[in-house]
């Protein structure tokens, strides 16, 4: 009986390591929306996207926060100068603590239901005209290595610039030096 037993559970332990290496894995979901689609393709093109040129419907001209993150890490636009938005709404927060982004950034006309984090990133321009943040939007501990404009725009969380660095001129209006916050 005994040796019977011990081969039902060497076949027990055989099918558990064959199923265990069977188990079908979901892949993850990296499929873009139609506007993220338009904004890559326009941004490594010219560097701009006005999704109004493309998109009548105001509600089709959502793109994802974590798709702007993408945006920043992309390999191929780590070269361009700038990345300027227009006329879009981006869902969710932009979680880019940490990031070297080494051009310019420039949103207009968007809004923002999340929030925008930035903390100890290193940024070459950071510009928001006439948009409004649902969210906080956090500059702790970031380089703005040209300017940090946040020009009339609605923000209604907390804006933090706790210890950025950034020109003096874009924040007090005076010329030249960097300026702690």
């Amino acid at each position: 009986m005994k040796p019977l037993i011990r081969v039902l559970f060497a076949a027990f332990l055989g099918l558990l390591m064959i199923a265990a290496q069977t188990i079908p894995v979901k892949a993850e979901d990296t499929a873009y929306t139609p506007a993220e689609e338009y904004v890559l393709a326009e941004v490594l093109k010219t560097g701009v996207a006005d999704l109004s040129l493309a998109f009548e419907d105001e509600s089709q001209r959502t793109i994802r926060g974590e798709f702007i993150v993408e945006l920043f890490k992309n390999p191929d636009l780590q070269e361009i100068p700038f990345i300027k938005i227009y006329n879009t709404t981006i869902q969710g927060d932009i979680k880019a603590d940490g990031l070297f982004i080494p051009f310019a950034f420039e949103c207009t006309n968007c809004t923002f239901t999340g929030r925008i984090e930035l903390s100890s990133a290193r940024i070459r321009s950071f510009r928001m005209y006439d948009s409004s943040v649902a969210g906080s939007v956090r500059f702790s501990r970031a380089v703005i290595e040209e300017d940090l404009a946040l020009y009339s725009s609605t923000y209604e969380g907390a804006v933090i610039l706790f210890e950025a660095e950034c020109p003096v001129s874009e924040l007090v209006g005076q010329e030249g030096g960097k300026n702690k916050v």
